[in-house]
């Protein structure tokens, strides 16, 4: 996943309109000068085991668990921004990213690091595990991705042919292949054993920020700086469907479960549900306040969960688009979002929590009871 680090990190320098939403650069550009206002921001959320990862201005990671307001754990070891952070399958283990050019591996129970990925020359902006956990993939400003044995920190192989900084990379379901995304406007599927390119995917007219396989690996969906989103043959290299109607960049692009939808997120300060077979606009998701990072399906499909510069994730209805539930952040910046459990919803007007009231519940099923508790109070 790519996060809101990337602003403050010399990928900024490289490619500025990749990370910086119209009419911000001014604040941007303060939050890079005086570090001093420089805050906390979350950079991932798992409600499956209610944990929440947020960044911290010391390059370190902290892991919140529900049923406290404290932190649970800090994972400390980079030596700049951490730019991305994920679980792996079975959650037993994190992944960072980081702008000190390395990417390492921490045990999600005791925080320790158990092995450093070295060898990118660049920043690397995002990594993620392998479905069975047992390879991490990483994308680099060094323009190579890099597969690594996720148990030993031994790198495997590099993927090299990108012409620019490469923005994501991620595994097909099956482990097989990877698919790539870049700033020199291709996105590119490899054999993930070999590290071979198979195919190139040309057609956008600007940075591919984001690519990734449609759950049975047939497809893949790329979003770019070009305001598009595009489906794939990830065989043929064939473009099946260019997705229109967003008004800025496209960050992020994702196929719903079943792969019969798609969400994307947007510089526009929307994220929109399309079909995933016509192409058509189903749904435009309104509420945001700022660009949208970053949206992402539950894994029934029933809802999807979007993260925005104006410090709030939304959790959606699928099937309707209303606003079921807003977090508020304490932090600077909401900069990235996993995928979230399905929680039952009240048929009123959308609820407000904070990332602190969120991060001491006791469990999932308590998120809407406190909403609705917060709700009956306001109206009183």
């Amino acid at each position: 996943m790519i996060s809101g680090a990337l602003w403050d990190s010399p990928i900024y320098k490289f490619y500025p309109n990749w990370v910086e939403p119209p009419n911000q650069k001014a604040e941007f550009a303060e939050v890079t000068v005086d570090m001093s206002l420089y805050y906390y921001f979350v950079i991932g959320f798992n409600f499956d085991t209610s944990y929440m990862m947020t960044a911290s201005p010391e390059n370190a990671v902290i892991i919140w668990r529900a049923g406290s307001a404290k932190e649970f754990i800090v994972l400390r070891g980079h030596e700049a921004k951490v730019s991305s952070a994920a679980f792996s399958p079975d959650g037993s283990r994190i992944v960072t990213a980081s702008a000190d050019k390395t990417a390492r591996v921490w045990n999600a129970r005791t925080g320790k690091q158990i092995t450093v990925l070295r060898g990118h020359e660049a920043p690397v902006v995002s990594a993620a595990f392998s479905a069975d956990g047992s390879r991490i993939v990483t994308a680099s400003a060094d323009r190579t991705a890099r597969v690594w044995d996720a148990r030993t920190g031994k790198q495997i192989t590099v993927l090299r042919g990108h012409t620019a900084a490469v923005a994501s990379a991620a595994f097909s379901s099956n482990g097989s292949r990877i698919v790539t995304a870049s700033a020199d406007k291709t996105a590119r599927v490899w054999d993930a054993k070999t590290g071979k390119q198979i195919t190139v995917l040309r057609g956008h007219a600007a940075e591919v920020l984001f690519a990734a396989f449609s759950s049975d690996g047939l497809r893949v969906v790329t979003a770019s700086a070009d305001k598009t989103a595009r489906i794939w043959s990830a065989a043929t290299a064939k473009e099946i469907i260019v997705l229109r109607g967003h008004d800025s960049a496209v960050k992020s692009a994702a196929f719903s479960p079943d792969g019969s939808r798609i969400v994307t997120a947007s510089w526009d300060k929307t994220a929109r549900i399309w079909n995933a077979e016509t192409g058509k606009e189903v749904t435009v998701l309104r509420g945001h306040a700022g660009a949208v990072k970053s949206a992402a399906f539950s894994r029934d499909g029933s809802r999807i969960v979007t993260a925005s510069w104006d410090n709030t994730a939304r959790i959606w209805n699928a099937g309707t688009g209303k606003e079921v539930t807003v977090l508020r952040g304490e932090a600077e910046h909401v900069a990235s979002t996993i995928p979230v459990v399905s929680t039952s919803t009240g048929r009123k007007a959308p609820r407000r929590l904070t990332f602190k009231e969120i991060s001491r519940l006791r469990s999932i099923g308590e998120l809407d009871a406190k909403a609705q508790q917060r709700e009956g109070a306001e109206r009183r």
